[in-house]
């Protein structure tokens, strides 16, 4: 499911940005929880996220971007407790206004690690199950950092990995503009979302929220990159969906599963 890797605008052409905490609204009473279709033990779910942003650029207007992750997903039971444990397998990037093509490089991608995080499943007053899950910060080209410290400015800050392994500062991010042609952008990011949805039968869905995007572009091939207006989430085009494939099912049966079609063209199942 998401990214967990929280991948954000950045990766269509706004590289530096924070986003600012959202306050959860607080949460309504809740009864035990309760066993249902989903999740299974055993089986394989497909999951894709939707993360949804608005950037205002003083010269081409508002552009709305939203990153798609398609996650390979299983789930494990400690006791009375649910974990759902999910890889990244592929992520795509959309914008409505199509002025450039964001990559992220399979080296990003296979670098993101494997994830495991509680899930709270609870019944509802009228019959149904309520699913809610946090996978915590996801910490892209460097480190955990303390509380309240900076993400590094500068390609050369101690703290900065080398993401990727491809020989560049943070994680390298590919962007093809008509202008410009090949762009990479050397990101380092701490994102985190929760996730909330209703169960129906088999499969989850629900509103992906994101609480936390700090991301900073510590250089670019192409200067005029570097620096970019801050972004804000917008929930509408931030959802998340979880469904069954089956046992055995690899990554490459999730992509295939997953929607190729642009949120902005109807593509969000």
């Amino acid at each position: 499911m998401i990214s967990p890797l929280l991948l954000s605008s950045a990766f269509a052409g706004t590289p530096d940005a924070t986003v600012a905490p959202l306050d959860e609204a607080a949460p309504a009473e809740e009864a035990p929880v309760v066993e249902a279709g989903f999740p299974k033990e055993g089986v394989v779910y497909a999951g894709q996220v939707d993360i949804g942003t608005l950037t205002e650029m003083s010269v081409v207007g508002d552009i709305h971007v939203v990153v798609r992750s398609a996650t390979h997903v299983t789930f494990e039971k400690e006791g009375d407790q649910w974990f759902q444990v999910q890889k990244v397998c592929d992520v795509k990037n959309f914008d409505d206004t199509r002025m450039s093509t964001t990559i992220i490089p399979k080296a990003f991608i296979a670098a993101i690690p494997v994830t495991r995080f509680p899930v709270d499943l609870t019944d509802t007053t009228d019959g149904g199950v309520r699913y809610k899950a946090d996978p915590g910060v996801e910490w892209v080209g460097l480190d955990p950092l303390p509380d309240g410290e900076e993400l590094p400015h500068k390609p050369d800050d101690p703290r900065v990995l080398d993401f990727d392994g491809d020989g560049k500062p943070g994680a390298t991010v590919v962007l093809e503009v008509p202008v410009f042609k090949r762009v990479e952008l050397y990101v380092v990011q701490a994102a985190q979302s929760i996730y909330e949805g209703v169960v129906k039968g088999e499969a989850v869905a629900g509103d992906t929220i994101m609480t936390r995007l700090d991301q900073r572009t510590l250089k670019a091939t192409a200067p005029f990159f570097k620096a970019q207006p801050p972004v804000k989430p917008v929930a509408d085009l931030s959802s998340f969906r979880i469904w069954p494939l089956g046992p055995g099912a690899d990554c490459a049966a999730v992509i295939a599963a997953v929607s190729k079609v642009s949120p902005f063209d109807g593509g969000n199942n």
